[in-house]
């Protein structure tokens, strides 16, 4: 799961626009991981999905992506938003360390096997 979850955010990282799209299938299971009880797993799914949501360079992604949710989703992300997100985003903008970054081969290899689907 943390893998997948470092490819996502390494994906909302080089192609914003490409995952913004698609935020109503990436949104759900990377917030279902927050609720991890496996750390690794949960700090993994709370950086992704900080990425995803661009809360650092477009605010505005997060309240798009809550408007088109229903009221019991969208109140789930907003507490997280506000509980653990908006957290993060305050912190030194450098949150992408060399143990949670995939190798950029690894990440090209996933998108040539989807590809390939």
């Amino acid at each position: 799961k943390r893998e997948a979850l470092c490819a996502v955010k390494s994906m909302a990282k080089s192609r914003s626009t490409v995952t913004r799209v698609h935020l109503g299938i990436l949104v759900p299971p990377i917030l279902a991981s927050v609720r991890e009880r496996h750390a690794p797993v949960k700090l993994a799914a709370e950086r992704c999905l900080l990425r995803v949501l661009e809360m650092r360079t477009r605010a505005s992604t997060l309240e798009e992506h809550l408007n088109t949710l229903s009221q019991e989703a969208a109140k789930a992300l907003n507490d997280c938003a506000s509980r653990v997100l908006n957290k993060l985003a305050a912190e030194d903008s450098n949150e992408d360390n060399e143990e949670d970054a995939l190798p950029q081969e690894e990440i090209h290899r996933f998108l040539l096997c989807k590809k390939k689907k």
